[in-house]
Parts: C-alpha cells; structure tokens; sequence
C-alpha cells in the first residue's frame, strides 16, 4: 500500500488509476518478477527474442511502437533505440523506474495512453451504480503516418482485466455475458488498433492459465474469453509461480503465443 501511495504522488498520472488499482497492480508484477526470477527469465527472454527478431525483419527502420513497455521486463529497449530512429513506449502509466531506465536514450519517448480508450469511463461507470450499457472503448491514435513496426508486449489478456474487476466490486450482480462481450471486443479493438499502427505488427500474449492445486484439481482458464487469434509462429509456457511461492495453494503456468509477424496487420 505504502507502495501505491508514493506511485501515485510521485508520478503524474490521471486520479482514477490508483482507486482502480493500477498503481497496485504495478507494484505486483515487479514483486513477483523478483521472487519468481528464475520462474519468469525464460519467459522474459523468449519475448525480448521475438521483438528482436520483429524488429530486425523491418524493411524500414525509422520508429516502432511498442504498447505494454510497463517496467521494460520484457522489452529489449536498448536494442530497439540502437535500431530505429524513433521509439514510443506507450503504457497507461510508466513509474519512476522506468523513467529512469530510458532517459539517457535521446530517441526513447513515453506516451501515457490508455489504448482501450475505456479505463476512465468504466471508471465513471462503476461509481454511477452501473447504469446503461457498458463503455464502448474508442482507442486513441498516435500519429498520422503507421509505424514501421507496432508491438504489443504481454498485453492483449490484460485489457480488461482492471476495469472488468472494478465493475464487479461496485455491482457483484453485474451480467457476465455482458462482461465477457466487453473484453472480447477490447480485445478485438486492440488488434485493429495495431494494424492501423504497423506496417508490422509484432504480438505476444498469453492465452491460457494452468493452475495445479494442491488438492489434485486442474484449472484451465481462456484469458482471452474466447477470442481466437490464430496460429502462432511460436508458442512457450511462462511458469508465472510455483506453489507457495505467490500463491499457497496451487503453482500457476501461463500458455504464451507469440507473432513476428502477425497476418491480420498484412495490407
């Protein structure tokens, strides 16, 4: 908590962040990226591997975007700034360490953006005792002319993660259908967003959650509610906890597919 609270004032970021637990969902990932270190390096680096890869498959180099850069775990951004004249980090907030990370890099920018075009709404929304329909997300463009290459890094299972939670706590009844259509079509949004983005689009995402329980249960879950992007260039399992490690009753694997070049962004 103390963490969150220092993250909210001392790096500028819009109000409602904090009480939708995005500062708290920033601390997690940097807590559980170190005591799962060793858990999460293959992941890490398979993904850094992929972007390369993506990146020195571009014609053109002169800027690439990357959405989801967070704490810069998985984004090979010195090689990225050594390749392209231009790079965009765009997340919906980047924390002081990841300031710090690229500001000796001149061509390095950080955008601030919520690339649902959603959050703040929800937002509104929950508050106002879940009224009407739910928010449609309009996400918003950067720049006139495409990327050489638009990247989307362990991001597309997230999107609805933090609003469709927040809806569930104002209204516990809320419909799931509804939920469920919501964050098939952030996600749907997302992709056509980084078509528009990319003359290459290069895309890793997680699609599945394992979890084994200590009781002998298997769980599987779809993190991506049913949407299906297609077969993937490379596939690779992101061991996300051991038992007892995060969680105490159940050690927790993510399935990861990942596109060089993802076939939807072809013009």
């Amino acid at each position: 908590m103390l963490r969150d609270i220092v993250e909210i004032f001392l790096s500028p970021a819009p109000l409602h962040l904090g009480p939708m637990g995005y500062f708290r969902e920033l601390a997690g990932i940097a807590r559980r990226a170190q005591e799962c270190r060793e858990e999460w390096q293959s992941h890490l680096a398979r993904t850094r591997q992929v972007i390369e890869h993506a990146a020195l498959g571009c014609g053109q180099r002169d800027s690439v975007l990357v959405t989801g850069s967070g704490l810069l775990l998985d984004v090979p951004v010195e090689m990225l700034a050594r390749n392209f004249q231009r790079v965009v980090l765009v997340d919906i907030h980047h924390g002081r360490e990841t300031r710090r990370t690229v500001r000796h890099l001149a061509n390095v920018e950080l955008v601030a953006l919520d690339v649902t075009g959603v959050v703040r709404d929800c937002y509104r929304f929950a508050r106002s005792g879940c009224r009407g329909p739910l928010p449609e997300g309009r996400p918003q463009a950067i720049g006139d002319a495409p990327f050489d290459l638009a990247v989307s890094v362990n991001l597309v299972s997230q999107l609805a993660v933090m609003p469709r939670r927040y809806v569930l706590g104002h209204c516990p009844a809320f419909p799931p259908d509804r939920l469920k259509g919501f964050a098939r079509d952030l996600i749907s949004n997302h992709i056509d967003w980084l078509a528009r983005h990319g003359d290459r689009v290069c895309l890793v995402t997680d699609i599945e959650r394992h979890e084994d329980h200590c009781d002998g249960r298997k769980v599987v879950v779809d993190l991506l509610d049913g949407i299906r992007l297609g077969e993937p260039e490379e596939t690779w399992t992101w061991f996300i906890a051991p038992q007892g490690k995060v969680f105490r009753d159940r050690a927790v694997r993510h399935h990861v597919a990942a596109w060089r070049d993802y076939p939807s962004a072809s013009r």
